[in-house]
């Protein structure tokens, strides 16, 4: 988002352009030979005046090639190809800034979702506020099943607090007086007071956010490399404009081959991929921090961790039940039933265990606990994404060069109007980001994505 612009403003510089140039088709069969040439120039002035812009500053890019091919229509009094192939470029653009920011809100829902409610002391009274209006050095209450709005230390209380969200460890941690905790982790049991340490945007989750947004603002190989492949492209574009108008000459052929565009479907297609890529992947438990991870993710075959946690289920499991003292009776299926009849409605990871153990001897116990997450199975998923979403990305490659080459063959030899080629190289770049915005698909129905 453009700092001190709103959505809505956007969007309505957005759509003038495509506004005036309708209106503009609508006058022009009032109007005589020359004031339809006189409106058009006006119409099309801005895409004229935006290719020179980039002439002057950047070289010879794809901008540069459309004001030509407009400029050449609406110079040899072709008044409505002029302002049909600007609308559909205008169209186009709008479409794929469109497409863009859609794949921004999914990572802005990952990235800074709604902040936690937090219950502050102030004036000796609980208030609740968003979390991030928590002030430095006040007291927050945190209770059963809340998050942890504020990094800060235990002032009263005892808890058990998971903070897998954070750290990737399901198994929940005993929080008590002076020791730490941050923001993003859950309370699972207990209840304690917390003096705020860090808030708002000094927050670990806020720091967290922050770097993988820095990570997504560098450019990876596969990012470059698109890049710079569009950039040829234009040259490729220009040249066989050259030789086509030497060889016919037709004005109307040049202007086909100019709108043949290679570089939106190719530098924009890349990012909007692995933006999908990282989102699906969170929704499966593993945070990527950025196209670069993903790229070193989908070549890797071998995993090596550095502790069994990583590897090992996080629930708890009931081995052995053993009776210390038989005189009054008590046997081992007794005595499960009565420790689960006590922790039935625990949180607790020892009491669900003990609970799911009741309920496999078939002594009638519900099982109330969420599984957690298996470490293991969550970077398996994260392997996979990687891997389909840089097969995705080299499909689209490949999609956006053999589709506009053909669009380009057609507008070689004159087959393609340019409101044509305009049309269809839009829509192929519109489908290419399309399809990236999708994403890929998990294999093997393991789809479904975590429970948070």
């Amino acid at each position: 988002m453009i700092p001190g612009y709103s959505d809505e403003s956007i969007r309505e510089a957005e759509f003038t352009p495509m506004v005036t140039t309708a209106m503009t088709l609508a006058v022009l069969p009032f109007l005589t030979p020359r004031m339809q040439k006189v409106v058009t120039f006006v119409n099309v002035g801005s895409t004229l005046v935006k290719g020179a812009d980039v002439l002057i500053k950047e070289g010879i890019k794809m901008e540069v090639l459309d004001a030509l091919a407009v400029g050449l229509a609406a110079a040899d009094g072709e008044v409505y190809t002029a302002n049909i192939t600007d609308l559909l470029l205008s169209l186009g653009e709008f479409l794929e800034r469109r497409t863009e920011r859609q794949s921004d809100r999914l990572l802005r829902r990952l990235l800074r979702p709604e902040p936690a409610m937090a219950w502050v002391e102030r004036d000796g009274e609980l208030v609740q506020i968003n979390g991030d209006e928590v002030c430095k050095g006040e007291i927050v209450t945190v209770g059963v099943g809340e998050t942890v709005p504020v990094d800060g230390r235990v002032v009263d209380g005892v808890a058990l607090v998971n903070q897998a969200a954070v750290t990737g460890e399901d198994v929940p941690v005993l929080r008590e007086a002076p020791k730490r905790v941050i923001a993003g982790s859950v309370l699972e049991e207990g209840q304690i007071r917390v003096e705020a340490v860090q808030v708002g945007a000094d927050t670990t989750t806020a720091r967290v956010s922050r770097f993988i947004q820095e990570s997504l603002s560098k450019r990876s190989d596969t990012q470059r490399l698109a890049e710079e492949l569009a950039d040829k492209r234009v040259y490729l574009t220009l040249g066989t404009g050259g030789i086509v108008y030497a060889l016919t000459p037709d004005l109307t052929q040049l202007q086909s081959v100019f709108l043949v565009d290679y570089s939106c479907a190719l530098k924009l297609g890349t990012p909007v991929a692995f933006k999908s890529g990282i989102y699906r992947a969170a929704e499966h438990g593993v945070l990527m921090k950025g196209g670069e991870a993903i790229e070193h993710l989908a070549e890797i075959d071998t995993l090596v961790f550095d502790k069994t946690g990583t590897l090992t289920h996080s629930e708890l499991i009931v081995t052995d039940v053993l009776v210390l003292a038989r005189d009054d009776g008590c046997t081992e299926e007794g005595l499960l039933a009565l420790v689960a009849s006590v922790e039935e409605h625990a949180r607790h990871p020892v009491a669900e265990a003990v609970v799911e153990a009741a309920k496999e001897w078939d002594l009638q116990h519900i099982s109330h606990g969420a599984l957690m997450d298996d470490r293991l199975s969550a970077v398996a998923d994260a392997r996979e994404i990687a891997a389909k979403t840089m097969g995705l990305i080299r499909g689209n490659f490949k999609a956006a060069v053999g589709i506009n080459t053909a669009i380009l063959g057609g507008a070689i030899s004159g087959w393609l109007s340019p409101v044509a080629s305009a049309l269809l190289h839009n829509g192929t770049t519109i489908g290419i980001l399309l399809n990236a915005l999708k994403g890929v698909r998990l294999s093997g129905g393991g789809d479904q994505p975590l429970a948070r």
